[in-house]
């Protein structure tokens, strides 16, 4: 049995219980590959839990950020490594003036929605 790394959304990868942070040892099809990757995303990584093969909670983390993600194909089968490493004070600053933007224009376009339909 292996061990897991559980996603913000739930999702489950399926890793190397030899992974680690900088170390995340994945074995998936060729055609995962882009699948896996494509669920690493901000809000994926924003909150992250390493299990073990009997569900214990092996580390827990916040923020996180893909450092480097590498693969080789053997064979049929595709050994990936990934590493994760904390956002720094100033990309989580960055994140937050994102979200109050997208928050401002939503409200805006709300606004003028208001404003130009007719009573």
């Amino acid at each position: 049995m292996s061990d897991k790394l559980i996603l913000n959304n739930g999702d489950i990868i399926n890793i190397s219980e030899f992974s680690n942070l900088s170390n995340i040892i994945v074995e998936c099809g060729c055609s995962d590959v882009s699948v896996l990757f494509s669920k690493l995303t901000t809000d994926n990584l924003s909150h992250i839990q390493f299990k073990d093969s009997n569900d214990n909670l092996m580390g827990e983390y916040y923020n996180m950020k893909l450092k480097t993600g590498t693969y080789k194909i053997i064979d049929s089968n595709v050994d990936i490594s990934i590493s994760l490493r904390e956002k720094t004070e100033l990309e989580k600053k960055m994140d937050e003036i994102e979200l109050n933007q997208k928050n401002q224009g939503e409200a805006i376009k709300e606004l003028q929605e208001k404003i130009t339909t007719p009573v």
